[in-house]
Parts: C-alpha cells; sequence; structure tokens
C-alpha cells in the first residue's frame, strides 16, 4: 500500500498502531484547525491564571443554566411529539370509526329489508311479518347496526 492513498486498514495486531494511525484518517484534513483550538486554550488558560480568576463558581453557575434550559427544551418537544402522535392517533381512529358507520348504514340487508322498503310507500310491515322474511343477510345487518 503506497502511502499517498487513503486506505482502511482493518487488521492490526495491536491496539497501539489503531491508536497512532494516520493515513487514512481524519486527522490530516484537520490538524491545522486542532492545533489553533489548543494554542487559543493554553492562551485563555494562561490569561485565567495571571489575572487570578476563580472559574469553579461561575463555570458551575453557567452549566447548571445550560443543562436547565436544555432540558426544559427537550421536556417541550417531547411533549409537543406525544400530542402530536395522540392527535394523528385519534384521527386515524375516528375516521375508521365513521369509514364502518358508514358502511354499516349503506349495507342493503336481506329480502326482508327490501320488501319493508318496497311496502313503506303503500303500508307499514309488522314485526312478526318482517321477522318471518329475514334471511343471514338481515342479520348480518342488524348486528352491525
Amino acid at each position: 500500500v503506497s502511502c499517498s492513498q487513503s486506505v482502511m486498514i482493518y487488521y492490526e495486531p495491536g491496539w497501539q498502531s489503531v491508536l497512532s494511525r494516520w493515513i487514512g484518517t481524519v486527522w490530516p484534513e484537520i490538524m491545522a484547525q486542532v492545533i489553533c483550538f489548543l494554542i487559543y486554550v493554553l492562551c485563555a488558560y494562561a490569561v485565567i491564571i495571571h489575572l487570578g480568576h476563580d472559574l469553579v463558581h461561575q463555570g458551575h453557575s453557567l452549566l447548571g443554566h445550560t443543562v436547565s434550559y436544555f432540558m426544559v427544551f427537550r421536556a417541550n418537544v417531547s411533549y409537543q411529539r406525544y400530542w402530536l402522535g395522540r392527535t394523528n392517533v385519534t384521527d386515524f381512529f375516528l375516521t375508521i370509526r365513521d369509514l364502518m358507520s358508514w358502511l354499516c348504514i349503506m349495507l342493503e340487508g336481506g329480502e326482508a329489508t327490501r320488501r319493508q322498503r318496497w311496502w313503506r310507500e303503500k303500508g307499514r310491515m309488522t314485526r312478526s311479518q318482517f321477522t318471518e322474511m329475514m334471511d343471514a343477510h338481515d342479520y348480518y345487518c342488524s348486528e352491525s347496526r
């Protein structure tokens, strides 16, 4: 393997060579930014030590406020997602209920139901006449209604 190619070597005899690998990693691309950041941190630390600032209390306060803000933000986002999911599930089941109600209303039924509709114009059927003519389709429609 030549040094100009970026390849990943999957088998290494020890873990030390994995940690010290340069070719095939992101280190050549970000080394300048890492060095600049380290110089900035060291300079900031030297200035704080020279001026005698105490960052223990201030850092704790800053960290506490930041964590509190993120926890509240996360709780609000979680609550919004919960209500969005609950609303979607409710709408889904309401739509299914409306569909099934519409289908039950539109069921034609059997022979007795057809005759009752036809006889409504001429006169009403008695309950005993209706139950004598009921077939399986009439029973299924009655159960679903």
